[in-house]
């Protein structure tokens, strides 16, 4: 189960999954940032005053990875050079630079976070954003999460094209939220605070590689090893429904899939088509106490309708069989997964996983409108404000649980803070099945 479905601060690619993920990812870009433009970690690194030409290397650098969460949370990224204006420049030699930031973050199912990560990074000729980076990081919410996690990216391994992301981590969510399985979701009245709750913890090891095929299509596979450790009260819809998975155990899977990412802007773009189909299984030869298989396809396309104004939009549909422990029903993605339905990256305004199930179906539609935008230290500083509508549709299983028609709805707005193109803060409010939820957090919806 993923920890939260927004990351909390970007998105790197692959490595990206719970929340805590994407949140350590996105503060590794701002990291970065800080290694590069501090006057400290500039001596550090070593980075010359003016960019030097391009590498000679023959090896094509791939664009900076996300993930979240989940939440310190991914993982994705471009197969072709990155345009991103952040890493147009390069360190002349063979050096070092590091950063530490922590990061706020706020959100109506899981309270505050404040994420606290460092980075160390290897800067050389030839390879960009850098050679390799390693962080560590921890993740807490007033809503029960806790994650401690080492992460790292090695985008050129051996000097190939292939990208190597590993993520070991400890996470705990004494909040996991249960509201039963199917498209009928919902809070139960009546009883107490904990009712729809239980406490989760889930130790993750995650290596993932992916490499560029052709032009902007890229190819890759991973190995995620996870053991749910599930406790819940004796007055609990956990204990009232004992769903399948109750027990925990190991759950193992591959990760395989292709996507083309024509993106312009892996973190904030404004043209470009993201395609993914993907598969990811679960194996008693992996490990696992549960055999799974799983598909899913996903389509987004970003279009500049006039220089202020970008419409992002999104289709997605995941297909699980097998005996999927409940942790797992609100799985959802490969590349860039996400949790759900419900929460700030599926269908905003809806509880936090509020509508889990082997079948899941969403779409969304963004209006991304540049209100201001003004230099410091000769880096852009954007102002945008933004509309959306969020819909999906859970089946718990092959057909039936209610209508057809039973889609679920999510409209709102918000506003986003965008420094160098790159890195993205944002404030969503959104209404959907008569809730109001807030998130502010990092990185775009999708």
């Amino acid at each position: 189960m993923t920890i939260l479905a927004t990351p909390c601060p970007v998105s790197l690619g692959p490595l990206a999954e719970p929340r805590w993920a994407l949140c350590f990812t996105a503060l590794r870009t701002l990291t970065l940032g800080v290694a590069l433009l501090s006057p400290l970690a500039w001596s550090h690194a070593a980075c010359a005053a003016e960019p030097p030409s391009e590498p000679t290397s023959s090896h094509q650098p791939l664009a900076h990875e996300p993930t979240a969460t989940a939440a310190l949370p991914s993982e994705p990224t471009s197969a072709t050079v990155a345009p991103d204006p952040a890493f147009s420049r390069h360190p002349t030699e063979r050096r070092y630079g590091f950063g530490a930031l922590p990061i706020p973050n706020f959100t109506s199912d899981f309270g505050m976070g404040l994420g606290l990560v460092g980075s160390l990074f290897h800067f050389s000729d030839g390879y960009r954003p850098y050679h390799w980076d390693l962080d560590a990081g921890i993740y807490v919410t007033t809503g029960g999460i806790r994650v401690y996690g080492l992460l790292s990216d090695f985008p050129h391994l051996l000097g190939s094209e292939w990208r190597l992301n590993t993520m070991v981590a400890y996470n705990r969510n004494l909040g996991a939220a249960f509201y039963g399985i199917g498209n009928q979701g919902r809070a139960t009245p009546g009883q107490s605070a904990r009712y729809n709750y239980y406490d989760l913890e889930d130790p993750t090891i995650r290596v993932y590689f992916r490499r560029p095929i052709w032009r902007s299509l890229l190819f890759y596979i991973g190995l995620r090893l996870t053991k749910d450790v599930v406790n819940y009260d004796a007055n609990s819809l956990v204990a009232a429904m004992h769903p399948y998975g109750i027990a925990g155990g190991n759950y193992n899977q591959i990760n395989a899939g292709f996507a083309w990412d024509s993106r312009d802007n892996e973190h904030n773009p404004g043209s470009g088509t993201l395609l993914e189909v993907s598969g990811r299984t679960a194996a008693p030869w992996l490990g696992s106490a549960y055999q799974t298989y799983s598909v899913y396809l996903s389509a987004s396309w970003y279009h500049t309708l006039m220089p202020r104004l970008i419409l992002a939009t999104r289709v997605a549909f995941d297909r699980q069989w097998g005996d999927v422990p409940f942790t797992h029903l609100d799985d959802i993605g490969g590349l860039y997964p996400a949790s759900g339905l419900g929460g700030g990256n599926t269908l905003r305004g809806a509880l936090s996983d509020q509508f889990i199930g082997k079948v899941k179906a969403l779409g969304n539609i963004e209006g991304r409108y540049r209100l201001v935008e003004f230099q410091i230290r000769n880096r852009p500083l954007e102002f945008d404000v933004v509309g959306f509508y969020d819909v999906g549709r859970v089946w718990a299983s092959d057909g039936g649980d209610g209508p057809t028609w039973n889609i679920h709805q999510g409209v709102g707005g918000g506003l986003r803070m965008i420094w160098d193109h790159v890195f993205v803060i944002r404030a969503d409010s959104g209404f959907a099945d008569g809730g109001y939820r807030v998130y502010i957090d990092a990185w775009q919806a999708f």
